[in-house]
């Protein structure tokens, strides 16, 4: 290529994109190992002790065995912590990923710099004094983040400022490309959090800004002090990891130098991002802050704190009452951990953690359930115990196969985030626009159970009283004295249950 090409000559589409959102390892998915064989040149082959992270400009004997093209002129090449090499132009401060020893790539990066830069210019000076001007720069504070994507005609690119911690573009971008949720969500937080996950992605040559140090410390000390005297709410992590993640960083506290300022920055940065990510979330800042993520769900006599919260209803009575109160129970846990469409970490680790258990349980009950029906209908020759023992197999089947289904669904979800977790459950108010319907298809296998168990229990007491004459009406006054006791459970669990929800 022409180094004196200009960018009307070269066609390329110019997309705004985030640290957050980039193709930074595409390049690398499904890369082919090389076939050819490769020969170690004879005599020393370091100039050096190694060392793990690369500043400047390598010595060409340290590049990979498969490409020692020399790099042009004013480029480094960095290698982050996990792996991934990337390159800077210390004069125009361009970062990217792009092997710049290909020449074509790098001129085509010239070409976009001074497009970007200009239209910069534009922003900050006006129209008419880009006009003026020969040679544009950035200043000493910004760099410019540009990367090709899979479409060869396609660029995606950011401006960083480290003195202002800013991410920006030369043109509007939607609130949605930043990935921010809710719509309130403020835009300084927002930005914050993309400047350090820029920090965190390309560490080698960054410095983090005063400060960053001793306010993750506080939101560590926070974090740990919230959870300890509020368990149910959410902070960025338990007691006993951010006591670890403090002992962390006391190392590099303690042993300030060159080598372990990359870690550092990278630590720091990562930590960072992950706090502003939650303050977005939860709408820090903004009047809608979210301070308690425990709510609870509120009676319909009761004060009500929060619209989103349903009332309950005569639906939710007749589904309580055929679920013995279960539903009721679920509805309640599910509402401790969807507060205001914001999830409680914690909670909803502890919640599928508690859900696994019982359907475990209430599976191997249902086993054994199962099993008695087999060996009752097998003795029994009472038409009425066997219709009701038969009632109860297809109940306990019912519940072993949407409590193994259960499982099967939810057994990695306690490693999931916040925000898998919020897609979880929006998913599930897809339709409905509450979580009525997940509250009784979780609450399923052990409606089911205890539904099998009546029955069976309903069985042995036709057999029980009814002998083999074949007289039914002992029985079936024993089924209707079990039943009754199952109502008098019910609206006592149901008492209990409004109680714990005011």
């Amino acid at each position: 290529m022409n180094a004196s090409a200009t960018a009307a000559q070269v066609p390329f589409l110019l997309l705004p994109t985030t640290p957050w959102k980039t193709s930074r390892y595409e390049a690398a998915r499904g890369t082919p190992w090389p076939k050819r064989t490769t020969l170690f040149p004879r005599g020393p082959h370091k100039t050096s002790p190694s060392n793990p992270i690369s500043t400047g400009v390598l010595d060409p004997i340290n590049e990979t065995i498969y490409d020692r093209l020399p790099l042009p002129s004013g480029w480094e090449r960095h290698v982050h912590l996990d792996g991934k090499p990337y390159y800077r132009d210390r004069d125009r401060l361009i970062v990217t990923e792009l092997d710049v020893s290909n020449r074509d790539l790098e001129e085509m990066l010239g070409l976009i710099y001074q497009s970007l830069v200009k239209d910069l210019e534009k922003i900050k000076e006006g129209p008419a004094a880009v006009q003026t001007k020969k040679t544009r720069k950035l200043t000493e504070t910004e760099e410019i983040y540009v990367m090709q994507c899979k479409d060869k005609s396609m660029w995606e690119y950011y401006f960083v400022d480290h003195g202002r911690e800013d991410i920006f573009w030369v043109k509007d971008i939607d609130f949605v490309d930043l990935g921010g949720y809710p719509e309130d969500t403020s835009y300084d937080t927002l930005i914050t959090q993309h400047y350090y996950c820029h920090l965190e992605n390309f560490p080698c040559h960054n410095k983090l800004p005063p400060g960053a140090t001793k306010m993750l410390r506080c939101h560590l000390i926070f974090s740990a002090t919230d959870r300890i005297t509020f368990g149910k709410r959410t902070p960025i992590c338990s007691q006993e990891e951010a006591k670890l993640l403090v002992e962390f960083l006391e190392h590099f506290e303690d042993n300030p130098d060159d080598f372990t300022s990359t870690f550092k920055t990278w630590y720091v940065a990562r930590l960072l991002t992950y706090v502003y990510q939650l303050r977005n979330i939860y709408c820090y800042g903004t009047p809608n802050a979210l301070v308690d993520r425990s709510l609870r769900l509120l009676p319909a006599n009761g004060p009500s704190m929060h619209t989103d919260v349903p009332a309950i209803t005569l639906l939710d009575a007749i589904l309580g009452l055929l679920s013995l109160s279960a539903y009721w129970n679920y509805l309640h846990r599910i509402q401790e951990v969807w507060a205001e469409g914001i999830v409680s970490i914690f909670g909803w680790q502890d919640l599928v953690k508690g859900l696994l258990s019982e359907w475990s349980d209430s599976n191997l009950l249902a086993t054994v359930t199962l099993s008695a029906n087999m060996a009752f209908l097998a003795l029994n020759p009472i038409a009425v115990a066997r219709v009701f023992s038969i009632i109860s197999t297809f109940l306990s089947l019912g519940s072993i196969i949407t409590g193994l289904h259960h499982l099967w669904k939810h057994r990695y979800k306690t490693q999931s985030n916040a925000i898998s977790a919020a897609t979880y459950f929006r998913e599930q108010m897809r339709f409905t626009g509450n979580l009525r319907p997940l509250a009784w298809f979780l609450a399923l296998p052990l409606v089911l159970l205890s539904w099998s168990l009546a029955w069976f229990a309903a069985a042995v007491g036709v057999y029980a009283f009814n002998g083999l004459d074949g007289n039914s009406a002992g029985g079936v006054a024993v089924a209707i004295l079990v039943l009754a006791l199952m109502l008098m459970a019910y609206v006592f669990f149901a008492k209990v249950i409004r109680v714990t929800m005011r």
